[in-house]
């Protein structure tokens, strides 16, 4: 049996990238679905197309706290991007939607329930945002990442924890075929340093520095450094300088095909949104998180700590990133100790939920079918 689907979320590749492995493996069990994607003019109007999804765009602000005036203006911001989300269901005529977080999720879980139309709802983080919280009062099932995610929710009834879906690609990609996309020597170490989808200018500043400093004193190391567009221009003069001279060093604004950075690298340094710890934990690897420090009730460092205190990964605060060495000490420690990178990637291994997208539309079939009598 054929389905319409609408999958919805944005703004980072955190919300994007488990709707892209939920739909690639919903299109797996039924080919004949028909999926759309509702997002923003954000990355997520890039990346989707680019995935060849089809993809219709509403207008809609996130949420700041500030004046009467500027919750005024959200509200009517909402009341507008309801009204879009409803015509495109109109249309469409959706049997499920599906939002993935992100401000856009909102209302197009709202217009889907003024519709009539079944609501589902996936939660990445260990902390549940605002919009999230509100779509669980409605959503007929509320799959998590975490367990701790359920304390948030009002409905616990319908929460379901399955994990947070990753890329197929994280896992299944081959180690030869990664170190020839990098041209990289399989016999030396390989450090991945990145900010997430948009980047981090704080990370961008200490790797800087690290990679100045570790290169110039090691020549068992290679590094891929991901920017971010924005900072990109920042940071070129590293690929040219005499560090870079063994050709070592792999600069990139954004890599789409950061599952072969993932597959290669001894250690990552990274942000610690939902999405990139799940990547993570399914590929084994060894990390050193640093928080975003402006998240939403400071879901990112929740989510490190659940990795931490499980000994699969290191934290540092993004306020001494800059200051002291402690990003160094703990690099060159893990550097030194080959078995404290196994150990830390074995433990984050422990984690991983990989058949989170399998579980979800097991869940969603469930309730689509019950009563139908079909057979998955």
């Amino acid at each position: 049996m054929a389905v319409k689907c609408i999958f919805s979320g944005g703004g980072t590749g955190g919300h994007i990238y488990p709707a892209l492995a939920l739909i690639k493996e919903f299109r797996k069990r039924r080919p004949d679905s028909e999926v759309l994607y509702v997002g923003t003019g954000g990355i997520e109007s890039k990346i989707v197309p680019e995935n060849k999804i089809d993809f219709r765009q509403i207008s809609v602000m996130g949420h700041k706290r500030g004046s009467f005036f500027s919750s005024f203006k959200e509200m009517l911001c909402l009341y507008r991007a309801v009204r879009e989300a409803m015509l495109i269901i109109k249309e469409f005529k959706p049997d499920f939607v599906l939002g993935t977080g992100g401000y856009v999720s909102l209302p197009t879980a709202i217009a889907a329930k003024l519709k009539g139309v079944r609501v589902f709802l996936h939660e990445q983080n260990a902390a549940a945002g605002l919009s999230n919280r509100f779509i669980n009062l409605f959503a007929e099932k509320t799959f998590t990442s975490y367990e701790a995610a359920a304390t948030r929710f009002i409905f616990k009834s319908a929460v379901r924890l399955c994990g947070n879906p990753v890329r197929r690609e994280i896992i299944e990609t081959r180690s030869d075929e990664s170190y020839e996309f990098f041209g990289f020597d399989p016999s030396k170490k390989t450090i991945l340093i990145f900010g997430g989808s948009i980047g981090a200018s704080s990370i961008n500043r200490a790797a800087a520095s690290l990679i100045e400093d570790l290169m110039t004193a090691r020549e068992d190391l290679q590094v891929i450094f991901i920017t971010g567009e924005r900072d990109y221009n920042d940071y070129k003069y590293l690929q040219k300088s005499e560090i870079n001279k063994n050709k070592c060093l792999k600069l990139f604004p954004f890599l789409d095909r950061i599952y072969y950075a993932f597959k290669i690298s001894d250690i990552l340094i990274c942000r610690a949104g939902a999405t990139t710890l799940s990547e993570i934990t399914a590929g084994g690897k060894c990390s050193v998180l640093v928080p975003y420090p402006y998240a939403t009730d400071n879901h990112q460092y929740k989510n490190a700590l659940a990795l931490k205190e499980k000994n699969a990964a290191f934290i540092i605060d993004d306020s001494r990133l800059n200051a002291g060495g402690e990003l160094k000490e703990v690099i060159v420690r893990l550097l030194e100790d080959k078995n404290l990178i196994e150990r830390t990637g074995e433990n984050a291994l422990k984690m991983a939920m990989p058949e989170a997208a399998s579980l979800i539309c097991d869940e969603i079939e469930g309730s689509l079918f019950i009563n139908q009598g079909e057979k998955k």
